[in-house]
């Protein structure tokens, strides 16, 4: 099979450009390329391009938009989104950018001052006039915040007011106080920009933190394989070299055009003695062909790199279960007698967990040098979340040697043992960041779309391992029964019987509760489950009313209410056209979940921080209570969520919508709440033809806390394609 290198690949997609017949091809030429090395910026940048040639020019607007925040020294990155923003502020950010890099802007784009300020603010450095670029910068302050390549700029300007004082340092900024607090403060606030990691990653090399700088570094080659950044920063024979990739190139395995064919030479008959290695010329007429030698390696399991971009199993079913801590981060919170109790009762589920799922269930103590032995990995760094998600990665790539694959991830600890990714807030809102899981739950950094179905036991934030062991006896215990054996058409039977006791109100599918002034948009989340006999309001209803609701009994509950990060209780809100006696009167607290006298198994909230865990005791938390009095999974907002008055959903309430309507198809929650994240951004780009500030906040703030594998309804065996588990159901 022939193969391609990086530079043909950009070549053939800049060649298309100029022949508009041959972009499908090219199209898939460059995707073909990202399944397998997504970090590429040079040709998510073609991509981009090609996109825009094709009329796409929303899709690549944000492709342009993300490369230009990952390298901010990129001027074509900049020139790229401008094409693709049109005379937007965003096209206008992006030309003041390029004034600040000296290179020429769009003369019909407007600029703003502060691409003038921020080249100032350069020429002077250069110069060496500390005090010039000082005075320049400050007319461009403003967007510090805002602007990574500001970010950048700013810190090369501490670091030549405050030069370290070490002669032996050679790190590309100095390490001093000021500058190690402003890179620390930029970082968090741009994860994903590579020259700020770099610098970061350096830093902690420096002061002797390897293992965390190490992670960082890793990171980085995987979000820019092509190296340009480290490069541009360190130059091209830099001391960390060895950790990308030396050459890139990838198995063809789509027709090309007859126009890209000749580029590449390939339109050409070969002669028979410059045959590629391993190809034989056809034998001659009454010849045998001689016998080919098998292409799997030892062992007969293929290696994963065979098929880019493609589940690679012997048994695409076999997917494991897999459950995840942290030792350290448990003797942090728990100390280490209590620690042992947590991962004594893990092992316990990872035992149970065995006769449920086809791969079977593994225990991760990622920072454990001794249980990542059993997999030949080393040991991740516990409080480092990107060192995680890559031994993570590493993990899977151990089993689809295997044949097998990741299935359902189950993290075991709040976010002191386990912590939370913190990606950067598209909203201008209250929150500094996004807590969330879901770069746990993706391979790379589109972590809108979940490669496997994640949850979370989080225990609660007090030093009580209590709380956490008896999450995880809870779901011990429900998997603690044989699995079924049935036949398909006992368990057909079973399931009509199941849907019969619904229809006829023995046991209601769901119950929902909403702020009054949501009414009309909470109806329709509820309808793929419910109706208007199903949803309560508040006001009327109250906390000290809402006991007796129905809630006990329903198998899926809802709430559209709202939270605050400093209070334990959600709220109401009176509609406006009536009058009331509080206008957020409490609609639902923490102590209130435990009088109802039973729990619906999944539920779901759109109230903001409804899934809030920093600082939260268990008594002090709506959704831990939940969690503690029966529902085996909650979904809710780590941050401020977002939804629409009328019926006309967006953000946090089409997600909801989409997540009823793939539960009520049979999907366990983990793959309800997967489904439900690419049909809505499904539908929004139908609709609008992107995705707002909003929406992606939704995507990426909502959590699943419990057991992602928690079904309302399970599915027939024959119609679970990618499901982990056997059609069990779990009481």
């Amino acid at each position: 099979m022939r193969t391609l290198t990086r530079e043909q690949i950009l070549s053939l997609s800049g060649l298309a450009l100029h022949h508009p017949d041959t972009l499908p091809a090219a199209q898939d030429l460059v995707l073909q390329w990202l399944r397998t090395y997504p970090g590429d910026l040079q040709v998510q940048a073609a991509y981009a391009r090609i996109l825009l040639a094709r009329g796409q020019p929303e899709a690549a607007r944000h492709i342009a938009a993300r490369i230009s925040r990952a390298d901010p020294w990129d001027e074509t990155f900049y020139r790229l989104h401008i094409q693709t923003a049109g005379n937007s502020l965003a096209a206008q950010a992006a030309n003041a950018c390029l004034r600040a890099l000296d290179a020429a802007p769009f003369p019909d784009i407007p600029l703003p001052a502060w691409g003038a300020a921020l080249a100032q603010t350069r020429a002077a450095l250069r110069r060496g006039d500390v005090q010039g670029a000082q005075e320049a910068f400050q007319e461009a302050a403003a967007v510090l915040s805002h602007v990574p390549l500001a970010a950048c700029i700013h810190l090369q300007l501490l670091g030549a007011q405050f030069p370290s004082s070490d002669d032996e340092a050679h790190c590309a900024l100095p390490i001093t106080p000021p500058v190690q607090h402003a890179l620390q403060q930029h970082y968090a606030r741009w994860p994903d920009c590579l020259p700020l990691a770099l610098w970061y990653a350096e830093q902690k090399l420096a002061c002797g933190q390897e293992a965390g700088a190490v992670a960082i570094l890793h990171r980085c080659a995987t979000q820019d394989v092509g190296g340009q950044t480290p490069k541009r920063i360190w130059g091209e024979q830099h001391p960390y070299k060895a950790l990308w990739p030396s050459a890139l190139s990838l198995p063809l395995e789509i027709a090309l055009p007859a126009a890209l064919n000749a580029s590449l030479g390939w339109n050409q008959l070969p002669k028979a003695e410059n045959l590629p290695f391993g190809e034989q010329a056809a034998p001659s007429s009454g010849e045998k062909a001689p016998p080919q030698a098998a292409t799997t390696p030892k062992g007969g399991v293929p290696s994963p790199r065979a098929l880019p971009g493609k589940r690679n199993f012997l048994h695409p079913r076999e997917h494991v279960y897999v459950l995840l801590t942290t030792q350290r981060g448990l003797e942090a919170q728990y100390g280490a007698p209590q620690s042992r109790r947590v991962l004594a009762a893990l092992q316990r589920l990872e035992h149970t967990l065995q006769a449920h799922f086809r791969g079977g269930a593994l225990l991760l103590v990622v920072d454990s040098a001794q249980s990542m032995a059993r997999l030949g990995l080393p040991p991740a760094t516990p409080d480092d979340a990107w060192s995680i998600k890559l031994t993570l990665q590493d993990v899977r790539e151990h089993l689809r040697t295997r044949g097998k694959d990741i299935g359902a991830l189950l993290i075991a600890g709040g976010p002191q043992v386990v912590p939370f990714h913190h990606l950067p807030n598209p909203v201008s809102d209250d929150d500094p960041h996004i807590p969330t899981d879901a770069p746990y739950a993706s391979l790379d950094a589109d972590f809108f779309a979940w490669e496997w179905p994640t949850g979370r036991l989080p225990g609660d934030a007090t030093r009580r391992a209590s709380v956490l062991i008896a999450q995880i006896e809870a779901l011990h215990d429900r998997y603690a029964q044989p699995p079924s054996r049935g036949t398909w058409l006992w368990e057909m039977i079973r399931q009509w019987q199941r849907r019969l006791r619904t229809v006829t109100q023995e046991e209601p599918m769901a119950m929902g509760y909403t702020a009054a002034i949501w009414w009309r948009a909470s109806l329709e989340v509820l309808s793929p489950i419910g109706s208007a006999t199903d949803l309560l309001a508040s006001p009327p209803i109250l906390s000290s009313n809402f006991i007796g609701s129905g809630l006990a009994q329903a198998r899926a509950g809802y709430f559209n209410l709202h939270g605050r990060v400093d209070a334990p209780e959600w709220f109401g809100q009176c509609d406006p056209r009536r009058e009331c006696a509080e206008d957020f009167p409490v609609a639902l607290r923490p102590q209130d979940v435990s009088r109802l006298g039973g729990m619906p198994r999944v539920v779901l909230s759109e109230a903001c921080y409804g899934a809030h865990l920093e600082g939260r005791a268990l008594e002090d938390s709506v959704a831990l209570q939940f969690l503690a009095h029966g529902a085996h999974a909650l979904i809710g907002s780590t941050t401020l969520a977002y939804g629409a008055i009328s019926n006309q959903l967006i953000a946090a309430d089409l997600l909801s919508e989409r997540f009823w309507r793939a539960l009520q198809r049979g999907l366990p929650a983990g793959e309800a709440l997967q489904a439900a994240r690419l049909a809505m951004a499904a539908e929004l780009k139908r609709r609008q033809g992107v995705l707002d500030a909003e929406d992606r906040k939704a995507l990426m703030s909502f959590v699943l806390l419990g057991d992602p594998m928690a079904q309302v309804f399970p599915q027939m065996r024959w119609r679970r394609a990618k499901s982990v588990s056997s059609p069990v159901e779990v009481p």
